[in-house]
């Protein structure tokens, strides 16, 4: 655990995606043995974003369907794993174990099918 603004964070580290989550303790749990600390809120980051991500100025409309430009397809990639971070991050926030072999394999799906879509 850390310190992060004077608030208790736990940080969750998934090496196969370059995935860290930072959960941050409500102020008003503690923990204890009968009372689970709970999470109010958490930062995600990782390494499955394409690189060099265009500006939000140049994102395709959401009713263009031409995945045949490089652009675009990353833009609709990247928004699909901005999709899987956040629920990640919703689930480690609600206290499931994203550490999991089987949910690390439900990452992995998520991540081969945004792929198969959009490209590598």
């Amino acid at each position: 655990m850390q310190h992060k603004e004077g608030i208790m964070n736990y940080t969750i580290k998934i090496e196969e995606f370059g995935i860290v989550i930072d959960l941050y303790e409500e102020k008003s749990v503690g923990a204890s043995r009968s009372i689970p600390i709970r999470y109010a809120d958490g930062e995600i980051r990782s390494s499955m974003h394409k690189e060099e991500m265009p500006s939000r100025l140049d994102y395709p409309h959401s009713s263009h369907h031409d995945y045949n430009d490089e652009l675009t397809a990353r833009a609709f990639y990247n928004a699909m794993i901005d999709a899987i971070e956040a629920m990640i991050l919703a689930h480690a926030v609600a206290g499931i174990d994203v550490t999991e072999e089987r949910y690390i394999n439900g990452i992995s799906a998520s991540v081969k099918e945004a792929s198969k879509e959009y490209g590598d």
